[in-house]
């Protein structure tokens, strides 16, 4: 029907398609606003759709706009876009099945109810550096790309070959530094594997670097490791209804933590069936790093040995009261810093300051890598500078010896 294209045109429409039973077309070939190949479809069932038609190499195409939630002029105006980019060379058909094949950021991050390639796949199958990755790891990459990937709609449903540096940038200005370094090796991997699938030629996150305002290193100097003890022996022996006391399993948590160097999750979920008492090591079966064995110093040996004297053989090291995995670990910590006067001192420092007495003692940074279970030297290599004054002062010391014998003292 050639009429101009109006509301009550269309209105007129719907009913003529439904009472004849038959699809009617309306072409907009009147009227001053006209773009002569925009039509719009009606179905007896009422169904509408705009399209606009055009050739391409002397082949005619179609393209579908959208349907009633599009006023005329929104219609007229896309149809003019269309028709505009064919008379650049350009085929709108072939660019829309291009963008509906195109891999999306979706497809790498996933969203709910759909792990994406990298939680799906990739942390279960290939792992980092080649070993599958950890339930409790896992767990956590979901909920940061969740809270700080998936939450951002235009970046997730983008296409991969269109997320630019500057894109990721202003993710990195808007998450916590320490946030960002996990974030930024994860978007590092999935862009990697979209090259791989060659829907990207360059990858964005290559060149992007960790915030630069990362928190140095805490270590507990001997004075502050003495005020620990003191707190840790108060909070036993006023326990957890007093001020400053705690439950005596958060109290074996932190005294484990200091004396091993392990990672919370991996003191949480140790069990005594893990303790290897013959070669003094703790077999754990699953860990951040995959399935490692941790060296255990004589004190750490004997505050096991005394622990288990008090509870058995079997289950968990560090249990509530009730017998049960400890959680609101943080806010017992709050407590025990506080009575400490170590109000700066994060949970994790703990690890931190193990390492960093093994290095000053002259313990190899090759070993403390191991006991501490690190996958690359680089991790490491952060307290090279420890090790560096460890050896600088066991060679004047050395120095001292040689002048000593020299001069015949």
């Amino acid at each position: 029907m050639e009429v101009p294209l109006t509301t009550a045109a269309i209105r007129q429409a719907r009913v003529q398609a439904s009472e004849e039973g038959r699809r009617i077309e309306l072409w907009d070939d009147s009227g001053k606003q006209s773009v002569r190949t925009l039509h719009l479809r009606i179905t007896p069932k009422g169904a509408t759709t705009f399209f606009v038609r055009y050739r391409v190499s002397g082949t005619q195409r179609r393209q579908k706009l959208g349907g009633l939630e599009l006023t005329i002029p929104q219609a007229r105006a896309m149809a003019r876009t269309v028709l505009s980019a064919v008379d650049q060379g350009q085929d709108p058909q072939q660019e829309r099945r291009r963008e509906r094949g195109a891999l999306r950021m979706v497809d790498l991050l996933g969203e709910k109810g759909d792990e994406g390639w990298y939680l799906g796949s990739y942390c279960k199958v290939a792992g980092q550096l080649g070993t599958a990755k950890s339930e409790g790891a896992i767990k956590t990459d979901r909920y940061r790309i969740s809270k700080h990937l998936r939450s951002r709609t235009s970046f997730i449903r983008a296409r991969v070959d269109a997320v630019t540096a500057a894109d990721l940038e202003r993710i990195q200005r808007e998450v916590p530094a320490g946030t960002w370094r996990k974030l930024r090796d994860v978007l590092r991997i999935c862009f990697r594997h979209a090259e791989d699938l060659g829907a990207i030629t360059q990858n964005p996150a290559a060149r992007l670097k960790a915030t630069s305002d990362r928190k140095v290193e805490r270590y507990l100097s001997p004075e502050e490791r003495q005020r620990l003890e003191a707190a840790l022996v108060h909070a036993l022996e006023a326990g957890p209804q007093t001020k400053g006391g705690l439950a005596p399993g958060y109290v074996q948590l932190f005294r484990l933590l200091s004396l091993t160097g392990m990672r919370l999750g991996e003191v949480l979920d140790l069990r005594w069936e893990y303790v290897d008492w013959r070669h003094r090591q703790l077999r754990l079966p699953t860990s951040k790093t995959g399935a490692k064995s941790v060296p255990l110093t004589r004190q750490a040996v004997e505050f096991l040995r005394a622990e288990r004297g008090k509870v058995g053989r079997i289950g968990l090291v560090c249990t509530s009261e009730s017998g049960t995995r400890l959680s609101n670990v943080q806010r017992a910590w709050r407590t025990l810093r506080a009575h400490a006067g170590l109000e700066d001192v994060r949970l994790h420092d703990l690890r931190h300051s193990w390492a960093s007495d093994a290095v000053s003692a002259g313990v190899p940074l090759s070993v403390v890598g191991k006991v501490l279970g690190h996958k690359s030297p680089q991790t490491t290599a952060r307290y090279a500078h420890l090790h560096d004054r460890a050896l600088q002062e066991g060679l004047e010391r050395a120095g001292a010896a040689i002048e000593h014998a020299t001069r015949g003292g």
